[in-house]
């Protein structure tokens, strides 16, 4: 005999939804997850602050809604696995920001997996600089004046 399990109603709706979609409850819970080591880090550095939460809360939002248009474009190309691609990056995001926290608060990590995280952090500062220099205007010569 199975217990019931009496749900609020909004999560049974999202439990019905995710239940196709693994790698969308994933990420969900990735981002609970980064949120609350987030909050505990920044809890034990003394630097809690509701600007930079709500900053942290709308980007994940955004990724949802990005992953909700993906999601609606999905059937219109059923032979790419689009949203299972977008998904599984915006998962692999929350994972390397759940590792990046726990560092930052002096959990150890293994060697190895810091290395990796100083490698994708610099190629990340590098696509960052060449989007900078990308965005800056062409200086034009200076025309030569009639002598």
């Amino acid at each position: 005999m199975n217990p019931e399990i009496n749900l609020p109603p909004l999560v049974r709706v999202l439990f019905n939804w995710f239940s196709g979609q693994p790698v969308i409850a994933g990420l969900i819970a990735l981002m609970l997850i980064d949120v609350m080591v987030g909050i505990f880090l920044s809890i034990a550095k003394q630097t809690l602050s509701s600007t930079v939460s709500w900053r942290g809360m709308s980007k994940k939002a955004i990724m949802l809604l990005i992953i909700g248009t993906v999601g609606v474009l999905q059937p219109f190309m059923p032979a790419i696995p689009i949203l299972n691609l977008v998904s599984a990056f915006y998962t692999l995001t929350e994972a390397l920001s759940i590792l990046e926290n726990a560092a930052a608060a002096g959990v150890p990590l293994p060697s190895g997996l810091v290395d990796t995280l100083v490698k994708l952090k610099d190629q990340q500062r590098l696509a960052r600089e060449q989007k900078t220099i990308a965005r800056q205007p062409e200086v034009d010569p200076p025309k030569p004046t009639g002598l």
